[in-house]
């Protein structure tokens, strides 16, 4: 190809591996060193993904007055992990007396066995459905 031939748009492989290069996806620390014969060191490689997915990168380690070696990394990025425990799954609330100035509190216990903080939501539209098929009639507080 000559120099100035436009080289077209890049292979899906050259655009993914541009991608991980320019997201950093994969580095190495430190990045620079030297070795005394016979020496040896241990360098980090730091795996940072951004999405799940699968990732890999071709990288040539260069050695100054010596030949190139040949790294391959590959890794597989997860979906986090939340997971929401509830220790009962039946409450039997106590009676109640009608006309009390304050409403009686239950704990209902709750726990994260995941690996990552967890949101939650309580979905109320089954409530609001409720009181609306009665006329707005505040059958439950949401």
């Amino acid at each position: 190809m000559e120099p100035w031939a436009d080289p077209g748009e890049p292979s899906q492989e050259q655009a993914f591996e541009k991608h991980i290069l320019e997201n950093k996806i994969f580095t190495i620390e430190p990045k620079k060193g030297t070795l005394a014969p016979g020496e040896q060191m241990d360098l980090s490689v730091l795996y940072y993904p951004k999405y799940v997915s699968k990732h890999h990168l071709n990288i040539f380690f260069q050695i100054c007055n010596g030949k190139p070696l040949a790294i391959q990394f590959e890794g597989e990025t997860l979906q986090r992990r939340a997971q929401l425990q509830l220790l009962k799954h039946t409450y039997n609330l106590p009676p109640v007396p009608i006309g009390l100035e304050w409403a009686v509190t239950y704990p209902i216990e709750i726990k994260n066995l995941g690996i990552t903080k967890l949101k939650y939501q309580i979905d109320t539209s089954g409530l609001e459905t409720l009181n609306a098929n009665n006329h707005d009639f505040r059958v439950f507080e949401i």
